[in-house]
């Protein structure tokens, strides 16, 4: 078989079965490269050929020595030059090499087997040509109107196939349900963060948009979107579309164990981030949610900066004086709209007393009616007034209270990475297994995460 087709078919080929490992062979020129040279590699034993022609003294040593068709058709030179490439990937940076030369040079066997001659797949133990199908009227000519025919097959094919190759098998078949497992699943196989495209109705309100997905089982899935906010779907919630397909983030969470760190390390480890979860517990009374406490669980919690209640410095005592302006306002606004609303209440039930009189006139009474409306409309332009002033007060309370030394943190976290550069990636991906300890940090082992896929 010609070069074209060997070189058609092993992409159509090598991007179907590559992309059951959410491969694509389209996203870096190196693996298309590979593809294309992996499929006309076994021709390398005839100097004719394209690879022949640019590897000339190792294709005429080959062709002298085996002749064409033999050794470099065969299963043992397929598996030690694959085992060859598996170890250059593994002892290297390289990624997805091993598979995509595995497929495309198995594609090119697997052709020439589809010909007349077929080749001695089991060279040289036994030189018996192996061919696809046994009936010879089926198979291909070399050189005929046949191969022309193949390679418009596999030109449509590709054409048709570049959504599968780019989105990858499983996420294109999963794509094909848009359910919550499906979505799950499609999670579970993928290295990278799914961006999701979603539609969907709860409790009679529709909610759409897109963002990442940061969790997922098979009753949930929960949504990172841009503007930092998160979305739950539930398996009860309506689907009118749900897609999706791998973002350019990597999965990359880190699992930390703290240990008598202070605030200002703990919200460092927090930055840049997704909080999946964190246990905290502290020495001394910290402030986080407006509330005071010493211990708190966050769940999916973006960025949370905690506040210690430290001993008084010129910023806290500005903060305490804000606080004390702002709950002198709130007291004056208060005043202010119960006075308005108090005045009005007084004029309304003084026309309804005097409607109470039997004696007024018909056109007296018109007029007392079109007041008592009036009234009433101002009534309601007055906006009830949100009394948080206790809240306020506890905050302000909260603020005064003086400690004698600095709070630790003590506890374990999970945290989603968003590294949107190479450098980020390669710094969050060195830390993955490390946890945070007296601010520094040292060797643990990863956690599996028992309840979801990330």
């Amino acid at each position: 078989m010609r070069a074209p087709n060997h070189i058609a078919g092993g992409i159509v080929f090598t991007g179907t079965f590559a992309s059951f490992w959410n491969v694509n062979i389209f996203s870096d020129w190196v693996l298309l490269l590979l593809t294309i040279f992996a499929s006309l590699l076994p021709d390398i034993d005839h100097t004719r050929s394209t690879v022949g022609k640019a590897f000339y003294p190792v294709a005429k040593w080959i062709d002298k020595r085996y002749g064409h068709r033999t050794i470099t058709h065969s299963l043992p030179f397929f598996l030690v030059i694959s085992g060859f490439i598996y170890l250059l990937e593994f002892h290297t940076s390289l990624e997805n090499i091993f598979l995509t030369f595995f497929f495309a040079f198995l594609s090119h066997l697997l052709l020439d087997m589809m010909t007349i001659q077929g080749i001695p797949l089991f060279y040289p133990f036994k030189r018996n040509p192996c061919v696809i199908p046994a009936d010879p009227g089926l198979r291909i000519r070399g050189g005929s109107s046949q191969e022309f025919i193949v390679f418009g097959f596999f030109v449509m094919i590709m054409s048709f196939s570049y959504p599968l190759f780019q989105n990858g098998f499983w996420h294109t078949y999963n794509n094909q349900f848009a359910t919550i497992k499906h979505l799950n699943s499609s999670n579970r196989k993928t290295e990278k963060i799914l961006e999701v495209n979603y539609i969907f109705t709860n409790n009679s309100n529709q909610i759409q948009g897109s963002g990442l997905l940061v969790y997922s089982d098979n009753s949930k899935s929960i949504i990172w979107k841009e503007n930092q906010e998160i979305i739950e779907i539930s398996s009860e919630a309506v689907l009118e579309k749900l897609e999706f397909k791998e973002s350019p983030y990597p999965k990359i969470y880190q699992e930390f164990e703290f240990s008598g760190i202070t605030i200002d390390s703990l919200n460092s480890v927090f930055n840049d981030g997704l909080v999946i979860y964190a246990d905290i517990n502290s020495s001394q009374t910290f402030f986080f949610g407006g509330k005071e406490s010493k211990e708190t669980n966050l769940k999916y919690a973006l960025n949370p900066k905690l506040k210690e209640l430290m001993k008084k410095d010129y910023e806290r005592e500005q903060t305490i004086e804000l606080k004390e302006n702002e709950i002198s306002h709130k007291k004056q606004l208060f005043k202010l709209y119960n006075s308005q609303k108090n005045q009005l209440l007084v004029q309304k039930n003084d026309v309804l007393n005097s409607l109470k009189f039997s004696d007024i006139s018909d056109y007296k009474r018109e007029n007392l009616y079109s007041s008592l409306k009036e009234i009433q409309k101002e009534i309601e332009k007055i906006k009830p007034f949100e009394n948080d002033i206790p809240q306020l007060e506890n905050e302000l309370e909260i603020y005064r209270k003086v400690t004698t030394e600095s709070a630790k943190f003590y506890g374990k976290s999970r945290i989603l990475r968003l590294a949107k550069t190479q450098e980020n990636i390669d710094k969050y991906k060195q830390e993955a297994s490390l946890y945070f300890n007296f601010s520094d940090y040292q060797p643990s082992e990863n956690q599996e995460d028992e309840a979801g896929y990330f």
